[in-house]
């Protein structure tokens, strides 16, 4: 039997489409890679993926149905909650019409839970690819990552991959069976940093870079406030933001002493992130502990490119990586303790080369060999054309 394949991820699976024909560069790292293999893997077979990351939309293409299916818009004062509830329903009504065998989600948290119910109440044979750690410090979160366990223990689910192995390890202590966890990393990943030369201190300007989420709980505000503590101080240091967010105006308006030494750069490919990082004195990973990090691949490529990284103790940094393995840490959310680790490591420069070469240290230690393409091979290998 021919099998019929659902996929819903985060994203757009139609722009990244358009993107890699058109030859352009991906805005994020692993999209050409992941959702180039997605398409070849699904070529031929009856198909539906679901991009929630799009707008809405409904395309046919051969065998297969892409679809934009946005988070709906909040009714009133309803929680947030009642919103996911309504999404999850919507798109829980599309796979039940299309009927799928085969179900691959690549989202979690409540609408992945909703969704994982769906998939083995209808008995579709499903794959978990996360991208992020099982958050416990909440009775909430507690509660659902309980559940989002319990159904990936189920026999209909056949693994349940993590970006990464500390991302993988949340999932074992949050009870998933030893034998369903599988740690993945793109497919992608090629540099190393053996490929670049230890770095450093030189004369001129300090250049900080910042690349992700521009929000609150990523810790955006505190490398502001650090950077214009540092330019009090006398010191000559520019920031770069590469990305945005929910709290970019705000950001905007609260960067305003630093003029012309703040540039907010919004999205730009992820070649130019690397180069940008590369080309840096610090980058800065300052993530508050609520926000649901896997090991972000900022922090990785950053490693790689031999530039010393400035990162807040987020507990799945700390227990990956010692200070001084590539990073110096801060307390998360303490700007006047970003602002003094900055200035120790700009005030040394033996420190800092020591720093810059830990990097590789720091890579091997989250280096992972299975690749995001060798998990769904195993589950369901691509058609041989």
């Amino acid at each position: 039997m021919t099998p019929r394949i659902a996929v819903v991820e985060h994203g757009d699976a139609r722009e990244a489409r358009r993107l890699r024909a058109a030859g352009a560069p991906e805005p994020y790292f692993g999209m050409h890679d992941s959702q180039g293999y997605i398409d070849r893997w699904v070529a031929g077979r009856p198909h539906l993926i679901v991009s929630l990351n799009a707008p809405h939309y409904r395309d046919h293409d051969n065998e297969g149905i892409l679809l934009g299916l946005p988070e709906p818009q909040p009714i009133g004062r309803l929680p947030g909650t009642i919103t996911h509830i309504r999404w999850a329903n919507q798109i829980s009504r599309q796979l039940r019409d299309f009927r799928p065998t085969h179900f691959l989600l690549r989202t979690g948290s409540l609408l992945g839970a909703m969704l994982l119910r769906t998939a083995i109440r209808h008995h579709w044979f499903t794959l978990a690819m996360f991208a992020g750690v099982f958050p416990r410090a909440r009775p909430y979160d507690r509660l659902l990552t309980c559940e989002i366990v319990r159904l990936l223990n189920h026999p209909l689910v056949f693994a349940a991959g993590n970006h990464r192995q500390p991302a993988t390890d949340s999932m074992f202590e949050a009870g998933l069976h030893p034998n369903k966890a599988i740690a993945w990393d793109y497919t992608g990943v090629t540099r190393e940093p053996a490929d670049f030369q230890v770095k450093r201190l030189t004369a001129g300007p300090t250049e900080i870079v910042y690349a992700g989420v521009l929000s609150v709980a990523k810790g955006v505000a505190e490398v502001i406030d650090a950077t214009i503590a540092l330019r009090l101080a006398n010191r000559d240091v520019r920031l770069t933001l590469i990305g945005t967010g929910p709290d970019m105006a705000a950001f905007q308006t609260r960067s305003a002493p630093l003029g012309n030494a703040i540039a907010f750069l919004g999205r730009v490919p992820n070649d130019e992130v690397f180069r940008r990082m590369a080309a840096a004195t610090l980058v800065c990973v300052p993530s508050r502990h609520e926000f649901p990090e896997g090991f972000p691949q900022t922090l990785t490529e950053a490693l790689v490119s031999r530039t010393p990284v400035m990162a807040s103790d987020h507990p799945v940094f700390t227990r990956v990586l010692r200070d001084g393995e590539g990073l110096r840490y801060f307390p998360a959310g303490d700007t006047a303790a970003l602002a003094s680790r900055m200035s120790a490591v700009l005030n040394d420069s033996a420190v800092y080369e020591d720093l810059s070469r830990q990097t590789a240290v720091a890579y091997e230690k989250l280096r992972c060999r299975v690749r995001f393409d060798d998990v769904i091979e195993a589950w369901l290998p691509a058609p041989r054309h």
